[in-house]
């Protein structure tokens, strides 16, 4: 029976696509949420003026204390190629360290890996993407070559008894590419799941998703590695919890839907965030997801995640756009 959608107040225009997906697909929505915060690596890599080494501590002292599993605390690249970055070793020694919750940090190459190693790393996180412009673009190297510096990464980090998260971006499209093949995401994924990769993101770069073509996406993925192994990064907020929910109301080619109701491991969906607060979009992207609206998304949908607090980081960087998201949530 045909579900007739519901016409909401203006207020609410900007979550109306929520709304849809909740009422036309009863219990298809899990429990809990996971959220892998990165917003105090790549919320704050852009930013122009240098956020203090004491700011970045604090931020992620108060994401810890909000109950988040997985805080992305910084990333050992290049100070030359990531200013923001420059402190990465400071950060990570001066952050508290709450029982059950990860660290992780995101390394480039092996040089990266072992200066995250020598400054107490205990998680680190390689990346790949499915276009090959995008990666010449951005580490300028193949997608092949890309991949060994990964693959030399997590050999060393199986050595050290390190776990290894991944990351695949442009993998619903690409800024110079336009299209991405679904074939092509999956056979990244299944590359980086093979090196020993212990879970991988999915990231809608340049926020062109839709519940449609992400389904695509995903069935070609799930064919080549179990779903327990994926997590969903998508950059424009209020669409996060929706894209990835309206996906997995069809079944997939091999699942079923139980099955696709567990995707992204048992009864949990894993949503990457890169924002934990409104804020600017990253240059060249669509505004990134918001922990805040999420969390709103969340409540609507009685999934449980933590809420971290918003207004100190408004103060201390930068404040952000006032949404019918963001004036719901106040």
């Amino acid at each position: 029976m045909a579900t007739t959608r519901k016409l909401l107040p203006r207020r609410l225009v900007g979550l109306a696509s929520l709304r849809a997906v909740s009422t036309s697909s009863v219990g298809t929505f899990p429990k809990r949420v996971k959220i892998v915060e990165v917003g105090a690596r790549d919320g704050l890599q852009n930013e122009k003026n240098f956020v203090s080494t004491s700011t970045k501590i604090k931020l992620i002292d108060m994401l810890s204390e909000a109950g988040l599993p997985v805080i992305e605390a910084t990333s050992f690249v290049s100070p030359k190629w990531v200013p923001q970055m420059a402190d990465n070793a400071e950060v990570l020694k001066g952050i508290q360290k709450f029982p059950g919750i990860n660290y992780p940090v995101l390394t480039p190459n092996i040089k990266g890996f072992q200066a995250a190693v020598a400054a107490g790393a205990k998680e680190v996180s390689v990346f790949a993407a499915a276009s090959e412009l995008f990666t010449k673009r951005n580490v300028n190297c193949s997608i092949d070559a890309s991949l060994q510096r990964s693959d030399e990464i997590l050999r060393a980090a199986r050595a050290a008894a390190i776990p290894v998260r991944g990351y695949v971006s442009c993998v619903l499209g690409c800024p110079y590419e336009g299209k991405i093949s679904p074939a092509k995401v999956a056979e990244v994924t299944k590359k980086m799941y093979s090196m020993g990769c212990y879970e991988i993101s999915l990231g809608d770069t340049i926020g062109v998703g839709t519940p449609g073509i992400m389904k695509d996406m995903l069935s070609a993925v799930m064919h080549e590695v179990p779903v327990a192994a994926l997590a969903a990064h998508r950059e424009p907020p209020g669409r996060a919890l929706t894209e990835t929910g309206g996906a997995r109301v069809p079944a997939g080619p091999h699942c079923r839907p139980a099955k696709l109701h567990h995707c992204f491991s048992q009864g949990e969906w894993k949503l990457q965030t890169d924002q934990p607060f409104a804020g600017p979009p990253s240059q060249g992207a669509g505004r990134l997801p918001v922990t805040r609206r999420v969390s709103l998304q969340s409540r609507r949908l009685r999934c449980s995640l933590g809420l971290p607090p918003g207004q100190w980081a408004e103060r201390h960087l930068r404040p952000g756009p006032v949404t019918p998201s963001t004036r719901l949530a106040a």
